[in-house]
């Protein structure tokens, strides 16, 4: 073997680690780059752990937030090499929050993303709400809001849809806490001011005895 052709292996052997090196970085390059988007957002030191990534699919094995009471599990991802994203499936979100008489319900870091787009609804010139992708489902989502007496815990599932008059929402769940339980479910859109939400659903809740600060009674 020529020592001209021997160096031309070396080379091409080079590229293709250093190729191969790239690509199994590429998660945790990805992953470092959300985290900095989310602690830009007002979400700090979260924790993205990205699976596997492709040229138009990802999959996010988990995404965890202040202090764990925050979390996404199971998180695929579909997009176009154009930079667009087609849908966004979660199978698992958990969110943990506190209700209390001083603060009232507080969100952690998601009041701050809610804030960083807070719509009023007098406000007859704001656009609809735009999905950042053309199909969002979430496959199961909880929250568990402690109550000085007890958990509430509400279960849900839906799907979102991008429209012009804003996301088509389909939406089930359903709540318990001490002295109280319910279930409701809406089909409809989600749109901006004036009308913040159009559909139809149907509501059911019972509550005997049921307290949480600045809410009390009973009803059927």
């Amino acid at each position: 073997m020529s020592r001209r052709l021997s160096l031309a292996l070396l080379a091409a052997a080079l590229l293709v680690a250093a190729a191969v090196g790239a690509w199994l970085a590429l998660p945790r390059l990805a992953a470092e780059v959300i985290e900095s988007r989310l602690a830009a957002a007002g979400v700090p030191d979260a924790t993205v752990r990205i699976g596997r990534i492709g040229l138009t699919a990802a999959h996010v094995t988990e995404v965890v937030a202040d202090d764990g009471r925050l979390r996404l599990a199971g998180i695929d991802l579909a997009y176009s090499l154009a930079g667009g994203l087609d849908a966004v499936t979660v199978a698992e979100a958990e969110a943990r929050w506190r209700w209390t008489a001083a603060e009232g319900l507080d969100l952690g870091p998601l009041g701050h993303l809610l804030a960083a787009d807070d719509r009023t609804a007098d406000d007859e010139t704001a656009d609809a709400l735009a999905l950042p992708m053309e199909r969002l489902k979430v496959e199961r989502a909880t929250a568990v809001i402690t109550l000085p007496e007890g958990e509430l815990r509400a279960v849900a599932s839906g799907t979102a849809k991008r429209s012009d008059l804003g996301p088509a929402v389909t939406l089930a769940a359903e709540v318990t806490a001490p002295g109280l339980s319910g279930s409701v479910t809406f089909t409809g859109t989600a749109g901006g001011a004036p009308v913040p939400a159009t559909g139809e659903g149907w509501l059911r809740l019972a509550a005997t005895d049921f307290a949480a600060p600045g809410i009390a009674g009973a009803v059927s």
